[in-house]
């Protein structure tokens, strides 16, 4: 099966760079802040890097894996909007 393209990526190596940028996010955050609270999206950004690197690896498993790294984009993306929305 050919794997779609996104400015020179495929799908699961989009998603490994996804999870860099969201742990590097979270790292940054509680090194300045303190708050065991802002490693949230480190630990998101670990679940989606697993999800495209058994993507990579087990190519028998990519349609697994994304549908994973989809459902954790969903939740972290829910549970971001809820802390902005209501604290």
């Amino acid at each position: 099966m050919a794997r779609y393209t996104t400015y020179g990526l495929n799908i699961p190596q989009l998603t490994i760079l996804a999870g860099l940028l969201m742990s590097l996010l979270g790292l940054g955050f509680f090194i300045h802040t303190d708050f065991l609270t802002a490693l949230f999206p480190t630990l998101f950004g670990l679940l989606l890097i697993t999800a495209g690197i058994a993507s990579i690896v087990r190519p028998d498993l990519n349609a697994l894996s994304m549908h994973l790294a989809v459902l954790t984009s969903l939740f972290s993306a829910i549970l971001g909007l809820a802390t902005a929305l209501f604290g």
